[in-house]
């Protein structure tokens, strides 16, 4: 070294370097070497030095980098491992209906590895069980972000957004489910039929349906694609997180208290007594309660809604709007069940719901009460068999409202006018080969075409005859096998009023079976006569009391033709409303 200018030579530069080196620190030596090489160019040494000293430093950085990379992956393998065992524990709280603790369990997970889809997937699927539409749309969004190939959360997304009235994406949603399951023929049908339901509510054109389709198709590819990108890591605030977990806890615990209350209310409803104490719950946790301020409405008339209600307490007017002012259709009853219908047969709301005072409501989310028939025949089984009850009673009510148009005057003149038909019919024996064809149209399951096939007894009745009357205890329901069957009631003023003409494979006289209540209307072979099987109460219960599946199969079929009925009655009573006018 140069002591009296303080400046390092040529030799004490090079012996620093070596230092350097010795001590493993590369990038020092290396500059010290290519401040040597400046000061001395052809000195072949310093450059293998330099080259040298690189390698190394390549080799030492790639050792660390590779124990570093190892480190992590060990840390990435204890959390996955802790988190599959969260997500595994909380299931098991789930299954005990300790929801808070499940949670808690998630929330954690979340912290582990915020990228397991089986997290947002879990708590989604709560959060949409109890109808927390929002929060469980930013749980499914998240786990379909993650994994956009889970057909189950594309359709729960649907049902969402299908709450939410957000049809577009609800048509997309099960669209791509519909696409990933292409090959799963029985839900896909279940899938194709909410996306037909939505393409007649967003009124599309064929083109535009096929445009949409091919877009769905295109995201799923390029979703395809997409598969090998890095996702990268976000950095949280832990104690906000934790803060939010113990919000979430409290609650749950004050809607796990509600729940109870509730599941004590529901079981009181008499529409409900042939539930378990089981279905009871579960059909509780679903159900939420809505507050309805006077002089509104529910829903519309044309209004797009599958929801069903139960009236808790106040007044509920189901009414049709005619140029005379409102025709009250039903006045709902507290413990009645209305908005079935359109749950049945998803078309848009018929009628007005009027809230004329101050009213409370239960109400069962479409989206929750398909996802839980779907999962449980047995409860689905029990929830039709409430909407056979409660389409019944509406169907008499609207039967005696056609009565209410005419005066006492002409309802004593035409008492006697009314004239005493008689039956005639001949028993007659039918193959069951013919029988199950009718059944098999029908789309029943084996066991219940054994049984009807089997127990069913055939009558031939002539045109005009009377097969039961109003007034008379019913206890056998008909099927009509070739033929048309006329169902009729006298009405004063008017005579006899056809209320629908009934065709092959169309059920009749059920309602007396599922409520005791004497025929509600008259039955008789059309003109040209008709052929009906009869199926007396046993064998009904019977086909009741098989596998669930076949049950709710059976029941959905009533329930369809009872919804049918019940329209066109209605729709009959604004005719005459709008016949007789103001003076109604």
């Amino acid at each position: 070294m140069d002591k009296k200018k303080g400046v390092l030579d040529f030799e004490s530069i090079l012996s620093l370097a070596k230092r350097f080196a010795m001590q493993n620190m590369y990038d020092e030596a290396i500059h010290l070497y290519e401040i040597a090489s400046k000061l001395n160019p052809d000195s072949l040494a310093i450059k293998m030095n330099i080259a040298r000293l690189k390698e190394l430093k390549a080799r030492t950085e790639e050792k660390q980098f590779l124990a570093l990379k190892d480190k992590f992956d060990e840390e990435k393998r204890k959390d996955d491992i802790d988190v599959g065992h969260l997500v595994g524990l909380a299931k098991f709280y789930f299954e005990k209906n300790e929801n808070t603790k499940a949670i808690e369990q998630l929330e954690i997970a979340k912290l582990k590895n915020p990228y397991r889809y089986e997290i947002y997937s879990s708590l989604g699927r709560y959060y949409f069980k109890i109808g927390e539409w929002e929060q469980a749309l930013k749980e499914i969004k998240e786990a379909i972000r993650l994994n956009p190939f889970d057909y189950e959360l594309l359709e729960i997304q649907g049902r969402i957004y299908f709450e939410l009235q957000n049809y577009k994406d609800s048509l997309f949603s099960f669209l791509d489910a519909y696409l990933l399951t292409l090959s799963q023929t029985q839900k896909n049908e279940k899938i194709q039929r909410m996306v037909r339901t939505l393409c007649v509510i967003l009124d599309l054109k064929k083109e535009e349906i096929k445009e949409i389709y091919r877009h769905r198709i295109e995201e799923l590819e390029n979703a395809i694609d997409r598969l090998a990108l890095k996702k990268d890591y976000l950095k949280k605030d832990k104690e906000k997180v934790i803060h939010q977990i113990f919000l979430k806890k409290t609650r749950e615990e004050f809607r796990k208290e509600n729940w109870l209350q509730l599941a004590s209310e529901i079981r009181k409803i008499p529409i409900f007594k042939h539930f378990h104490d089981d279905e009871i719950f579960a059909l509780s946790g679903i159900i939420k309660t809505i507050n309805l301020k006077p002089e509104s409405f529910l829903f519309k008339e044309g209004d797009t809604g599958f929801d069903v209600f139960l009236l808790k307490k106040g007044e509920v007017s189901l009414q049709k709007e005619t140029p005379f002012g409102p025709q009250l259709l039903l006045s709902v009853m507290v413990g009645d069940m209305f908005g079935e219908m359109n749950f049945i047969d998803r078309t848009s709301r018929t009628a007005d719901a009027y809230i004329p005072r101050e009213t409370e409501i239960y109400l069962l989310p479409f989206a929750n009460l398909e996802d839980m028939i779907e999962k449980n025949k047995e409860l689905g089984a029990s929830l039709y068999w409430s909407f056979w009850k409660s389409l019944s009673d509406k169907l008499r009510s609207s039967n005696e409202v056609l009565k209410t148009f005419f005066t006492e005057d002409m309802k004593r003149e035409e008492k006697l006018l009314k004239k005493e038909e008689k039956r005639r019919s001949q028993k007659i024996k039918i193959e069951d080969k013919e029988k199950i064809g009718l059944f098999h149209e029908k789309g029943l399951s084996q066991g219940e075409i054994r049984l009807l096939a089997t127990f069913s007894q055939e009558e031939r009745y002539e045109g005009d005859s009377i097969i039961f009357r109003e007034g008379e205890i019913g206890d056998k329901l008909y099927i009509i096998l070739d033929g048309q069957v006329r169902i009729s009631k006298f009405i004063p003023g008017i005579g006899e009023e056809a209320l629908a003409i009934l065709g092959r494979g169309e059920f009749f006289g059920e309602m007396s079976l599922i409520d005791g209540s004497p025929r509600s209307a008259d039955a008789k072979a059309h003109i040209k006569g008709a052929t009906i099987l009869s199926i007396d109460k046993k064998t009904l219960n019977e086909i009741l009391n098989m596998d669930p599946s076949a049950s709710l199969q059976f029941l959905n079929l009533l329930t369809k033709m009872l919804t049918q009925r019940l329209k066109e009655i209605n729709e009959k009573i604004v005719q005459w409303r709008c016949i007789v006018g103001v003076g109604a």
